[in-house]
């Protein structure tokens, strides 16, 4: 199920989905995904190159019922991070699933059914090579202590899907379209960014 916030698309998994994340740069901790959805254009850059969209897989610690719960603590959150380039030749299919519904929730709280089950997995890239920091949210209140990691290889969406991605609306029929979603770039301030070495195992 497709959801249309009021800042773009989300869609949110039921809470028996049991997709998760653990080790590398989340160590022993164990995350399940929550929901996912799409910022454009991107909000990470890498070596100062802008992609035009960036998908954000939302995870949580399990020890957590919710992500509202879950933000307030440090490493209670993490998210996967996929960039996103534009090319009909090469658009993702799980990514088209979603493009195809959006006509359907032009207005905020409208929400739509895929005609095919969208596998997160195919979601990503085939190659998982990543940049991992300790950051926030981008999304208010901004909270601090979110585990990120930034895949490198980008996934493409169809020009057509990103077009009715900004014409969703931010509330009803005379409200904005959303143009643009993503929060503006921030200073990597004292942050440390990290590489996984991947003949050694580690990061």
């Amino acid at each position: 199920m497709v959801t249309n916030s009021g800042h773009g698309w989300h869609v949110a998994t039921p809470t028996h989905y049991q997709l998760t994340l653990t080790h590398g740069p989340f160590h022993a901790k164990e995350y399940r995904l929550v929901q996912y959805q799409m910022h454009w254009p991107s909000e990470h850059t890498l070596e100062g190159r802008s992609y035009p969209g960036e998908l954000h897989l939302v995870h949580i610690h399990t020890r957590y019922r919710d992500i509202e719960e879950a933000k307030i603590h440090s490493e209670g959150v993490a998210v996967v991070a996929v960039l996103i380039t534009e090319d009909k030749e090469t658009a993702n299919s799980e990514l088209e699933k979603i493009g195809e519904v959006l006509p359907r929730i032009q207005l905020a709280g409208e929400e739509a059914q895929t005609a095919e089950v969208v596998r997160v997995e195919g979601l990503l890239p085939q190659d998982r090579d990543y940049l991992t920091y300790q950051g926030s949210l981008t999304t208010p209140g901004f909270e601090e202590g979110v585990v990120w990691a930034v895949l490198l290889q980008p996934i493409a969406v169809s020009p057509a899907a990103l077009a009715r991605m900004r014409q969703l609306r931010y509330g009803g029929e005379d409200s904005t379209r959303v143009g643009a979603n993503c929060r503006e770039q921030q200073s990597i301030g004292e942050r440390t960014v990290y590489r996984p070495d991947r003949q050694q195992g580690t990061t």
